[in-house]
């Protein structure tokens, strides 16, 4: 499983138990960008979804049934969408987790305080968490252990407090950004999700490994000096999808500027209009991958640099002919825009930046389109039309 995967798994998805009905789907994912749940099968195709206003957390539980944290409560919702029971509250609630009994963890955000609901979705106990910051920023998520202790992401803090069922601390681990969830793994090692990436503590809260946002891939988004509106429009529909995996270096062009919805918290997502020869020398540096269009300007500088390359020529222009002629030398990616969406978009990215072999085949092979050196070679057939003179 790659990193970049990983990393999307950890932040956004809860897995217990796949029944019958969600047999084809290995994950489930809270999404609050596109404002549903949805289970996936792991070639991506969505096979269930339910739609949410403020999903933060969901588990598939056995007998078909889904566990939802909305934001001011927790739903125990069927395959068939039927609301089983709901837990509502005036505090905001990000993070519920399975206990072995079968009742339910709701992590209270507001009020400092994790409470158990029995199967009927009803209060049957109450624990009261340390945190040095009230409100919004006071916790996020909680995951039980399997010694039934509970890690709670103790946002404003930065760390990961470990509670038993009296509400006594029993560990911390501390990060540097806001943090989100822990989670305890089979070796008994501790993961923690925080703002800028996860690290990995043993039990003496060691740090054995961690991926920063750092880490991630890089996509630069480029069509061309003047910008593409297509391309433009294509990754503002697909943001909150591909800042789940990778990093984005979008040049839009002069004027050409994108809006994107605010309810998505995008993190790894840098907007420029424009670029000049060193800033853009420095993008390519940083990029693992590029999405462009296929005018000779960006294909000579993709050609050169050896990128591994998504092109989207211009329909109905010469674009497509020197598209295809990339496409020939099996030295690019190429796409049609009028058959491309957002979702075909993301989808080519991301098994791009999932293949490494491919991204070699195609950086080995973009080298050899255009010949190099043909500033010299114009100045010894001129100096040797001169001579003849």
């Amino acid at each position: 499983m790659s990193k970049s995967l990983n990393l999307c798994l950890i932040f956004l998805v809860a897995i217990f138990v796949i029944g019958s009905v969600f047999a084809g789907g290995p994950f489930i994912s809270a999404d609050d960008g596109r404002q549903r749940i949805a289970i996936f099968t792991d070639d991506g195709r969505c096979i269930w979804e339910y739609p949410a206003a403020k999903p933060y957390a969901a588990w598939v539980l056995p007998e078909d049934r889904v566990l939802l944290a909305n934001g001011h409560g927790v739903e125990l919702i069927t395959a068939d969408k039927q609301a089983v029971w709901t837990y509502s509250t005036k505090e905001e609630v990000f993070g519920v987790d399975l206990l072995p009994s079968g009742n339910v963890i709701v992590a209270e955000c507001t009020a400092g305080q994790l409470v158990e609901l029995d199967k009927a979705g009803k209060v049957v106990h109450t624990i009261k968490v340390n945190s040095k910051t009230a409100g919004h920023m006071n916790m996020r998520n909680v995951r039980v252990t399997p010694k039934d202790t509970f890690l709670v992401g103790h946002m404003g803090d930065k760390a990961v407090r470990e509670y038993d069922r009296s509400g006594n601390m029993i560990n911390e681990f501390a990060v540097p950004d806001m943090a989100y969830m822990g989670e305890r793994l089979e070796n008994g090692n501790t993961l923690v999700g925080h703002k800028g990436g996860v690290v990995e503590f043993n039990a003496k809260k060691d740090i054995v490994w961690q991926l920063t946002s750092n880490d991630l891939p890089v996509v630069l988004a480029v069509g061309g000096g003047t910008g593409a509106v297509a391309i433009n429009s294509l990754i503002e529909q697909s943001i909150g999808e591909l800042t789940k995996f990778c990093n984005i270096i979008h040049v839009t062009g002069k004027n050409k500027k994108i809006q994107y919805s605010k309810s998505l918290r995008v993190t790894r997502y840098a907007l420029r209009e424009f670029l000049n020869a060193e800033q853009m020398s420095q993008a390519y540096a940083a990029a693992d991958i590029a999405v462009s269009r296929a005018g000779m300007g960006v294909l000579t500088e993709l050609s050169y640099l050896g990128k591994p390359a998504i092109l989207i020529p211009m329909p109905d222009s010469h674009q497509e002919d020197n598209a295809e002629i990339f496409k020939e030398k099996q030295a690019a990616i190429v796409l049609n825009q009028k058959e491309l969406t957002a979702e075909k978009l993301v989808e080519n990215i991301k098994k791009l930046l999932n293949n490494r072999e491919l991204q070699n085949k195609l950086s080995s092979n973009i080298k050899t389109v255009i010949k190099k050196g043909a500033n010299d070679r114009i100045v010894e057939i001129i100096n040797n039309i001169i001579k003849k003179k």
